[in-house]
């Protein structure tokens, strides 16, 4: 996983990810120079739930929003 994935597993199960494995035998896109994995933190992976979490309701939000009735219908 990247940093990203690495992050949001951090914040959601702390004792799975094992940051030890990040070394020169890890799967070819964790031990790349551009990789972050290794700086991933549970801080970064809240704030990433907590920006999640906020689109989402921000998203879902429409649905409990009145329908007005267009001029000229009534409402039964």
């Amino acid at each position: 996983a990247g940093f990203y994935e690495t992050a949001l597993t951090m914040a959601a199960h702390p004792d799975l990810p094992d940051l030890d494995q990040l070394g020169i035998d890890a799967p070819w896109f964790t031990n790349t120079a551009a990789s972050k994995a290794g700086e991933a933190t549970v801080v970064e992976g809240q704030r990433m739930f907590g920006f999640m979490i906020d689109a989402w309701v921000k998203q879902l939000a429409v649905f409990t929003e009145p329908k007005r009735p267009k001029p000229g219908n009534t409402v039964q």
